[in-house]
């Protein structure tokens, strides 16, 4: 029996070395799962269009199953702007200087009213200016939660002359993100570009609430899709997490936001 020992002990050597280029290359083809050390922590800050459905819940838990470890909190206010939230006056204010002065951030995420590129971009330029050294000194990317031109017909296509359909609107908003973006060196989320690129498909999905403004359960679902490939600069393509909409809607949304977001 010895003289067969080296043999089985060289079997076992070599599966072993098997075993173990096996591991990660099945650890990165199975959703995304190599989860970094320590936890990515990730700020909310907005109003309704953040806050309805829970999205950012929604994110976390694209987050989780894919792998990625997160931190995840939010501060939203339904109707307010960026310049109420941030006014430290207020209690919603001090909480969030408390939140960027307290806490250390690695990204944190901006959106402000629909209508404000549009309407106000100084006073969107001049509140986000002001955040800024806050942000950076919290040690976060800033990223900019590109909102959506509302639907066809909402309101805002009588009030505002520069905007006629939901190109123009979508435009002059991206415009004006962008303008901020480079500024700050800041990220861009492009929710809107999405949203406007499944309204010209053949999908068939809704994405707005009778409102033609607030997102459906799917339109925060592709919120959050565009905000994981922004944030981590990778697709959730095949992430399993669907929430409470079946598989080929989700699998058609993380395309969209796939497209938005890479190519080329």
């Amino acid at each position: 029996m010895q003289k067969f020992l080296p043999i089985k002990k060289s079997i076992f050597i070599v599966c072993l070395a098997m075993m173990l280029c096996w591991i990660p290359v099945t650890a990165h083809a199975a959703g995304h799962r190599e989860a970094p050390t320590s936890p990515t922590r990730i700020l909310f800050v907005g109003n309704s269009y953040t806050q309805r459905n829970h999205m950012p819940n929604i994110f976390r838990k694209l987050c989780k199953s894919s792998g990625q470890n997160v931190i995840v909190r939010s501060l939203t206010n339904p109707g307010h702007s960026l310049k109420n939230t941030s006014n430290p006056t207020t209690a919603n204010g001090r909480k969030l200087y408390r939140l960027l002065r307290m806490q250390r951030w690695d990204y944190v995420i901006l959106q402000d009213r629909r209508y404000y590129p549009i309407s106000k971009p100084q006073r969107m330029k001049r509140t986000i200016r002001k955040l800024a050294p806050y942000i950076q000194a919290s040690g976060a990317k800033m990223v900019l939660y590109q909102t959506w031109a509302p639907g066809k017909w909402h309101n805002d296509y009588n009030r505002y002359d520069s905007v006629s359909n939901r190109s123009d609107y979508q435009s002059i908003l991206n415009r004006t993100i962008a303008e901020i973006a480079e500024e700050h060196n800041a990220l861009v989320a492009p929710v809107g570009t999405a949203f406007l690129l499944c309204s010209h498909s053949s999908y068939g999905i809704k994405l707005l609430m009778g409102d033609y403004s607030h997102p459906t359960v799917e339109g925060s679902y592709l919120a959050a899709c565009v905000i994981y490939n922004t944030v981590f600069s990778r697709s959730s393509m095949g992430t399993p997490y669907t929430g409470t909409l079946d598989v080929m809607t989700a699998f058609k949304l993380q395309k969209l936001a796939e497209t938005v977001c890479f190519a080329s």
